[in-house]
């Protein structure tokens, strides 16, 4: 088994680095040539739960074609804080 990886049109590669995560998505440009698109979801920048909220963000871009919508079922990314104890 070979360590390289074949993407095609639209595939998606998610992947947790230390403080967040990275997207990685292959897209097609006007001309037919295709790139990797990256994007970064920093956990330092979602406050508390940090790297849930960072994930849900990052899901929400790979995925936002199939969230709900008011006429739409689909997914939902949410991220729900610690029950606090009475």
């Amino acid at each position: 088994m070979s360590g390289k990886i074949s993407l095609s049109y639209n595939d998606v590669i998610i992947s947790r680095v230390n403080n967040g995560w990275i997207l990685k998505i292959q897209e097609e440009s006007v001309d037919g040539s295709s790139f990797l698109k990256t994007h970064v979801y920093e956990d330092e920048q979602h406050g508390e739960n940090a790297s849930a909220q960072a994930l849900a963000h990052c899901l929400w871009e790979a995925f936002h074609e199939y969230t709900r919508t008011k006429k739409q079922g689909g997914v939902t990314f949410e991220v729900k804080n610690k029950k606090e104890e009475p």
